[in-house]
């Protein structure tokens, strides 16, 4: 019976392990970016962003260039579980190539919700 526990033991670490580290793989739909500043020469934009529901942090983005002059952003969850913060952060500094005019957040499959666009001006404004 002794040996029992430290086995339930053993397998509830390494599933609370494996929870821990597996959530920080999952891509959040609840996404927003407050503030944007663009470099001087236009080569990167500098976001901060934030999670629109009372949990979760991010830790990394992920960039896709589809096609004309589109940017797509996915934003990954933080370590440690449904409210982890391991690894979080909400500034990221992202590359702008001459031909990018829209910058999207990812929200569901095959669908980027319009954050950032290029005005006719050349300059960068936010999506209301």
């Amino acid at each position: 019976m002794k040996k029992k526990v430290p086995a339930a033991a053993a397998v509830l670490v390494i599933l609370a392990g494996i929870w821990t580290v597996g959530t920080g793989f999952t891509r959040v739909t609840g996404v927003f970016i407050g503030d944007y500043t663009v470099s001087d020469d236009g080569s990167a934009m500098t976001i901060t962003v934030s999670v629109s529901s009372s949990a979760g942090y991010i830790r990394k983005v992920a960039f896709r260039r589809p096609e004309n002059g589109k940017l797509c952003l996915e934003f990954i969850s933080a370590f440690g579980g449904i409210n982890g913060n391991i690894c979080a952060k909400n500034v990221y500094v992202i590359p702008l190539d001459e031909d990018t005019e829209f910058i999207g957040i990812y929200k569901s499959k095959n669908y980027y919700e319009p954050a950032l666009v290029k005005s006719s001006s050349g300059e960068w404004v936010m999506v209301k």
